[in-house]
């Protein structure tokens, strides 16, 4: 069994780009989106 690691979005960083971008980089597997935040509901992705 493997465990995969993720990031919560970060609010400092610009958007969901430059969040994937830094996952990727650190090798994370996953972003968890924070729906409350007006940049990532679902009418605005």
């Amino acid at each position: 069994m493997s465990i995969d690691f993720g990031m919560p979005t970060l609010i400092k960083l610009a958007g969901l780009e430059e969040n994937a971008r830094l996952c990727n980089s650190l090798g994370l597997k996953f972003i968890e989106l924070n729906m409350n935040l007006p940049q990532y509901q679902v009418e605005i992705l």
